[in-house]
């Protein structure tokens, strides 16, 4: 039950926050006139799942569709970066083997 009329409870979630899932407590918050609470929810993408973030929109249907695009996308230039990340690092650490080989090699 809303602790007075206006007020809508929006749930706790996960979020991506500092390189990791971060619990983000629920809360009461007053109304948008003219919009409309849509809960963040869960979508299948190929074959893993994705989150999408709740947001305010209009009542008469803000297109979730165009939301849930923009959120794909940010999320899959946000998955580039961490594997272009991942193979620099993979591509740094070979090259310190590699020069710690070679001057293993020179000693002996």
């Amino acid at each position: 039950m809303a602790p007075r009329p206006g007020w809508i409870w929006i749930g706790g979630a996960y979020d991506w926050r500092g390189g990791r899932y971060t619990w983000v407590a629920g809360h009461w918050e007053h109304e948008h006139p003219g919009r409309h609470w849509y809960p963040g929810h869960w979508d299948r993408d190929g074959d893993h799942q994705v989150w999408h973030q709740g947001d305010w929109g209009d009542d008469q249907g803000q297109d979730q569709d165009e939301k849930h695009e923009r959120h794909d996308e940010r999320m899959a230039d946000k998955r580039e970066r961490h594997d272009e990340r991942r193979e620099e690092k993979r591509e740094r650490h070979e090259e310190r083997r590699d020069e710690r080989r070679e001057r293993h090699d020179d000693r002996q």
